[in-house]
């Protein structure tokens, strides 16, 4: 009997999931193309060719469920039964949240040791004994209560972690997890677009060194209602706040993807028998984070003056090889505005928009670093223009900033193109295309280049505040 009420239960839910306005769109015969990088993407002629992943249905926040005057008890089973919403994290203090997601961990047995104590469910509770993480490595918390400050927080940390992360020499046998919460942030709240955030951080990942298939971390989702399914078909996804994790790799899971390819057989190079010459798929593991490293080391190689022939031939893509700082930068780029706006090209159209000290000058080397510099500066750059959108007083139709690199893709401008496309795709969804950015770089290829080859790699941040 009770094996029976357990399966009409399990089948009830699955049909409430199966129901969700998500899955049915999930499973529709969307024939759409899924994203694609066009040549002439920056380009003033075809701006729009480029699409971004999918569009999630449903509007932005959540009506939640612990509301309405309920009393306290029913109201903390609600939160343990379906996660929190914004108006009962709001009620929250930063060690609260902190305590109650490291509580879910451990209740779960999302990770083998938890403050350095074996977790009390362990990994029976609701993993196979390989699917747990072997520790913490840290939780996070974003203030930020829009989308692109949340983006900013999530990089940040990333690039922090990488920092604090550096100088490990000994090989960690097991996963571990990093977790970032977003409590601040409505719109998370609903799992769809939550899902975008995601989508918008995965679609970085050919540019970034660390983060990706392969490297050395890749992306993990837990959500008060993740997959808008009930919290019985993924208890070790439903987590209390919308959280972003990355997975770090640990030396076992990189064997055992290895031994899923054909375990430790012999790769024999060339048509020799000699045994010096055999490797095997766990020998190839080994060397996967020092390729890793080797990469990022030829990567800021590859940027430097010296992957050019010459000073000549540099110079005459408009590269500057002074050292300058901030000031000088920003002041050279200036002149060279002024100097190209007397042409009145229409990649220099906004340049009048631009805001009095607010550009940034990144000395980022990696992708990483230079996702989590351009995102904070986006998200000043949103904060500012929600003010002039409720300020009747100021008739401004787009407000803008610069964002420039001297050390990361100088000399490579299709990397940095790249980079670009990620994030004015990522825009075009989190801000319903009020963001859009001005691609420039010593080497830009395309449509009038010209007016596009600015002396340092950079990026006009634009906010359009009335149409």
């Amino acid at each position: 009997m009770t094996v029976s009420m357990v399966s009409v239960v399990l089948l009830l839910g699955l049909f409430h999931w199966s129901a969700t306005p998500f899955v049915s769109a999930f499973l529709s015969n969307d024939s759409r193309p899924r994203g694609s990088t066009a040549l002439s993407y920056f380009d003033d002629v075809s701006r729009d060719h480029t699409t971004f992943g999918w569009t999630p249905t449903g509007g932005p926040g959540y009506d939640g469920v612990g509301a309405g005057g309920a009393k306290e008890k029913m109201e903390a089973m609600q939160r343990r039964l379906f996660g929190h919403d914004l108006s009962s994290a709001s009620s929250l203090s930063d060690s609260q949240i902190e305590d109650e997601t490291r509580e879910w961990i451990k209740d779960i047995g999302l990770v083998r040791q938890l403050a350095g104590e074996e977790t009390t469910s362990g990994p029976s509770a609701y993993f196979g004994n390989g699917d747990t993480y072997g520790g913490l490595l840290g939780v996070s918390l974003s203030k930020s209560s829009s989308l692109v400050g949340c983006l900013a927080s999530f990089w940040r940390s990333v690039v922090s972690f990488i920092d604090d992360s550096a100088g490990e020499a000994d090989k960690v046998e097991h996963s571990r997890l990093f977790l970032q919460i977003f409590p601040q942030c409505e719109q998370l709240y609903d799992y769809d677009i939550f899902t975008l955030l995601k989508s918008a951080v995965e679609f970085c990942q050919d540019s970034c060194t660390h983060y990706g298939h392969g490297k050395r971390f890749k992306l993990a989702l837990y959500h008060p209602r993740y997959e808008n399914a009930p919290k019985m078909i993924y208890p070790e996804h439903h987590s209390p706040f919308p959280s972003l994790g990355l997975h770090v790799f640990g030396e076992a899971e990189a064997r055992a993807d290895n031994d899923d390819e054909g375990g430790d057989e012999i790769v024999r190079i060339g048509e020799t028998e000699d045994p010096k010459e055999e490797i095997t798929s766990s020998d190839i593991a080994d060397h996967v984070t020092h390729l890793s490293k080797k990469k990022e080391s030829l990567e800021k190689l590859f940027n430097s003056p010296a992957a050019v022939s010459s000073v000549a031939d540099s110079r005459a893509f408009g590269h500057t090889h002074q050292v300058l700082s901030s000031e000088d930068v920003i002041a050279a780029l200036s002149q060279w505005i002024v100097d190209r706006s007397s042409e009145s090209p229409p990649s220099l159209k906004y340049m009048d928009t631009l805001i009095d000290d607010m550009a940034k000058v990144s000395d980022a080397t990696t992708a990483e670093q230079a996702y989590a510099d351009i995102w904070e500066q986006i998200s000043i750059l949103y904060d500012a223009g929600k003010e002039n959108v409720h300020n009747a007083e100021r008739e401004v139709e787009v407000i803008s900033s610069l964002f420039i690199v001297e050390k990361y893709a100088s000399y490579n401008a299709s990397e940095f193109k790249r980079f670009a496309v990620t994030v004015n795709a990522a825009l075009k969804h989190l801000t319903g295309g009020k963001m859009f950015l001005e691609l420039f770089h010593p080497e830009y290829v395309g449509a009038k280049h010209a007016s596009r080859r600015s002396p340092y790699p950079m990026i006009q941040i634009c906010y359009r505040v009335r149409t």
